[in-house]
């Protein structure tokens, strides 16, 4: 396992961050990120959404619970019904102050959460985007995917007024607070643009910083295609632009 990048600071701090970690069949990575996410101080509870795996990644989670993790709550949801889904499914559980989503396949370092964590404790930003392509296009990225999230994030900045460098981001941290206000519906991939755009409605203010990640191939179980990227355009360019400001 490779190291962070020299940007992140050393772990530490109190509880404070909820992980809502969506889960379809990633048996094979499932221990690795579970372990790695429970090693950071930052972290007060684990949130695993399995979405009808098939794999036995449900009862693998429930051994690690029993065994040495005791910080995972573990919800089941059947039948599948995507990504989206699953996340919205356990924001319903959150409760610490900041909440964080984490793919459970080893693109992204949970090593990095506190790099996410201090423009919202520094009382500077409410939602943090982690930046994949602050050093350009990662290793074992397409080109064509490169550009595509290079493209949809142009757009979605033009859309809302706003200067997110990778919407698209997997890691998007955020006020929890915000969370009974967010309205989003889609259940697929389309759920990144809605998110992200609802909490800019809300008037949550945004930071970028730079995060580590490693891209996997098809051949390692990348789930997003070109179909995706056509539909998360549609939902840019459909939303509504503006604020919706949160209730005092």
């Amino acid at each position: 396992m490779s190291e962070p990048h020299a940007n992140s600071p050393a772990p530490g701090g109190a509880p404070c961050l909820s992980v809502i970690m969506p889960v379809h069949n990633e048996a094979d990575f499932l221990e690795e990120i579970l372990r790695r996410v429970a090693a950071q101080p930052v972290v007060g509870e684990i949130i695993v959404v399995d979405d009808a795996s098939s794999d036995g990644s449900s009862e693998l989670v429930e051994r690690l619970i029993e065994s040495e993790l005791p910080q995972i709550r573990l919800i089941r949801q059947s039948p599948n019904q995507g990504k989206g889904s699953a996340v919205r499914r356990g924001f319903e559980h959150v409760s610490h102050e900041y909440v964080v989503i984490q793919d459970a396949d080893l693109e992204y370092w949970p090593e990095d959460y506190p790099v996410l964590l201090e423009p919202m404790q520094a009382g500077r930003a409410d939602v943090v985007f982690g930046d994949r392509f602050h050093k350009g296009r990662p290793e074992h990225m397409r080109p064509l995917y490169f550009a595509a999230n290079r493209f949809l994030s142009w757009v979605f900045n033009t859309r809302n007024r706003t200067n997110v460098l990778d919407m698209e981001t997997c890691y998007k941290a955020f006020r929890s607070k915000y969370l009974p206000y967010v309205t989003s519906t889609e259940n697929r991939f389309c759920f990144d643009p809605e998110l992200a755009a609802e909490l800019i409605r809300l008037g949550a203010r945004v930071a970028n910083v730079p995060i580590t990640y490693r891209a996997r191939t098809r051949e390692e179980g990348k789930k997003i295609g070109w179909k995706d990227g056509v539909a998360q355009l549609i939902v840019i360019l459909k939303g509504p632009p503006g604020r919706k400001l949160l209730p005092e």
